[in-house]
């Protein structure tokens, strides 16, 4: 399989990767690799960083139960947000490195018959944040996103109609399969970056992240990733 992921915590925030290698490209599941293993791994430094002067942890996470357009709330997502969009060309960074220390190794241009360039190692990249919402019970979701795939919040108690919320938007070309990579530099500039992030506050029990082997069984139908859901609860996953 060319799909690699990473998971991670830092306290009670945990930290989600995945990443799908491009199937047609040789080297992709090194790609997957150094780009999810690096978005997790600087995600936890940063995320350490930013929770250490905190004399109890109850303070970091207390305004990320204010009212989401007020003052507290909102200076105390932006870290995370800029964190998130951070790691996702941090994690570019490490796919470009991974491929600078193989591109004059012979071994490598003996697989390809050729010297390896850098879309021989392109991923996708789907990246994850979670952390308890202060004292109000809800859960703060931070998601990006290159490529295809998806990543859903899932509330086990709520009604079957209610019980899951979307958090990516897949890239898809004109042709099955085609879709973005973290190997486009266009993808991890800051704006781009920006319209990818998505920020959910709500009751979750569950955070599904997939590569497109999965996701395109029950995806764009939001009631098939419910029926995902359910699936896996009958299977005791």
């Amino acid at each position: 399989s060319d799909d690699w992921f990473a998971i991670d915590a830092v306290d009670r925030i945990q930290l989600i990767a995945v990443a799908d290698g491009a199937g047609s490209k040789h080297f992709s599941r090194i790609g997957a690799y150094a780009a999810s293993e690096q978005a997790v791994k600087y995600l936890k430094e940063k995320l350490t960083d930013l929770t250490a002067p905190c004399d109890a942890v109850e303070t970091f996470y207390a305004p990320f139960g204010e009212a989401t357009d007020g003052t507290a709330f909102q200076a105390a997502v932006q870290p995370l947000v800029l964190a998130l969009q951070q790691s996702m060309q941090e994690a570019r960074e490490a796919v470009e490195t991974a491929y600078e220390q193989r591109a004059e190794q012979p071994r490598y241009a003996d697989v390809l018959g050729r010297k390896p360039v850098l879309a021989d190692f392109a991923s996708t990249l789907l990246v994850t944040i979670a952390l308890p919402a202060g004292a109000t019970g809800d859960t703060l979701v931070l998601s990006c996103q290159v490529g295809d795939g998806m990543i859903a919040a899932i509330d086990a108690a709520a009604p079957f109609d209610k019980a899951q919320r979307l958090l990516g938007k897949p890239d898809s070309g004109e042709y099955v399969g085609e879709t973005e990579f973290l190997v486009s530099s266009r993808v991890t500039e800051t704006a781009e970056l920006q319209k990818r992030t998505m920020l959910y506050r709500g009751h979750v029990t569950h955070i599904f992240a997939m590569t497109d082997g999965v996701a395109d069984d029950y995806f764009p139908n939001e009631k098939e990733m419910r029926r995902l859901y359910c699936d896996l609860l009958a299977n005791g996953v």
